[in-house]
């Protein structure tokens, strides 16, 4: 359902959590605590609330930004003191909990609808003396757009409206300073041409100066993006669990900041591009000119 990545041992089937059997998975910082390394931990021992669990496995640490699977250490419910007695008094009705499906494409969203629909329908005209209540089923969108002050999905479009136009701006700002800086250099493609330099060299050479700039721009962005998240931590970096995450460098993901300077050196490239390959075009006598 989740990614974790176990670093040894493995995690309880669903036979263990059908029979409550106490076992128990535990973070990697919560192994070198307890017992030094994630080998030593696999089948030892640990107390929760006086109860003995088996450590069954060992995960890698999931960010406390992760706020559905972050935990030091996971238990089937099954295993729960809480839950066996409970659930023997309600004859298997243990209160609020939340589920997560995992559907293998958004043509099943409509067929999981209908089913806990027709379920739920079942349950509650066979119960006496309770009623079920379901809130759901959500997928990932909409319940991301509800934790945005509890707007539905529908009602994002402002939002990426915004983001659209946040990125626009600086493009079409970008790319009428190089627009204008194309024209002053007018005079100096002119020379440049006058003593034989090419079209092709030119625009090499523009887009050249353009893509060491873009390089220079997105290091030192990164640079400014780590300060900014260092300076204000206690804003960016609070959870809803509570606390604020620390800083690392496990906040930087190569893939994101890739695509994002690749998204920046198209638009810096198309804005310096199609201007140096127009006065590259121009003649010799008007480029010395600046017409």
């Amino acid at each position: 359902m989740f990614c974790f990545r176990f670093l040894a041992g493995s995690p309880f089937d669903e036979a263990m959590v059908a029979s409550g059997v106490k076992s128990v998975v535990i973070n990697e910082t919560t192994t070198h605590v307890l017992y030094g390394g994630a080998d030593e931990a696999v089948g030892k021992r640990i107390f929760l609330n006086y109860v003995e669990y088996t450590v069954t496995g060992i995960v890698k640490d999931v960010h406390r930004f992760a706020e559905h699977t972050y935990s030091d250490i996971w238990v089937p419910y099954t295993s729960s003191k809480c839950y066996s007695s409970i659930s023997s008094a309600r004859k298997g009705r243990v209160g609020s909990v939340q589920c997560y499906m995992l559907a293998h494409s958004a043509t099943d969203f409509e067929k999981i609808e209908r089913e806990i629909a027709s379920g739920l329908a079942r349950y509650n005209a066979s119960a006496e003396d309770t009623e079920l209540i379901i809130e759901g089923p959500e997928n990932f969108v909409e319940q991301m757009s509800h934790n945005l002050h509890g707007q539905t999905a529908t009602n994002l479009g402002p939002y990426f409206i915004m983001i659209f136009i946040l990125l626009l701006v600086p493009s079409i700002n970008l790319s009428s300073m190089a627009h204008s800086r194309m024209k002053k250099r007018l005079p100096e493609i002119g020379v440049r041409k006058a003593f034989g330099a090419t079209r092709s060299g030119i625009i090499t050479k523009v887009l050249g100066e353009n893509l060491l700039i873009t390089v220079i721009g997105g290091v030192l962005g990164l640079i400014f993006s780590y300060l900014s998240i260092w300076i204000l931590s206690d804003w960016l970096l609070s959870s809803r669990l509570g606390g604020t995450a620390s800083m690392s460098l496990t906040m930087f993901s190569p893939r994101i900041f890739l695509v994002a300077f690749l998204f920046c050196l198209l638009i810096n490239l198309l804005s310096a591009g199609i201007p140096a390959w127009k006065a590259s075009g121009t003649h010799i006598t008007d480029a010395l000119n600046g017409r």
